[in-house]
């Protein structure tokens, strides 16, 4: 039996992977700053040293951009909010579109509260 990932789950993996990315790239960098180390020399490392980075990095961007338009799906419609505070949420999250989503991911759909029914006995 095949299990399909739950819509929430694929956006808490793509919330944390991209902030993983994030913070090794930043730390890259940082590193590249301190050591004085020539960062534009990456570009001449072996494929399969920066082919899998690369393959990552892609589909995490992919999934951001599917994060963006489910946050906005998210406070168009399904969010209970006011309309004042979800036209104000969709023009911050049309404007800075997958930065806008990581923060109304843990701003609002993160503390949503989740209608559960339970099974009678």
């Amino acid at each position: 039996m095949q299990k399909i990932i739950r819509l929430q789950t694929f956006y808490r993996i793509i919330v944390f992977g991209t902030l993983t990315i994030l913070a090794l790239m930043a730390a890259f960098d940082l590193f590249a700053i301190l050591s004085g180390y020539d960062s534009t020399r990456v570009v001449d490392a072996p494929l399969f040293i920066l082919g899998p980075f690369a393959f990552v990095c892609s589909c995490f961007a992919i999934g951001t951009i599917v994060l963006s338009f489910g946050m906005m799906c998210h406070c168009a419609f399904i969010s209970e909010m006011p309309i004042w505070s979800k036209a104000a949420w969709l023009v911050h999250l049309f404007l800075t579109c997958t930065l806008g989503a990581l923060i109304y991911y843990f701003c609002v759909y993160r503390k949503r509260t989740t209608n559960k029914v339970l099974a009678g006995t």
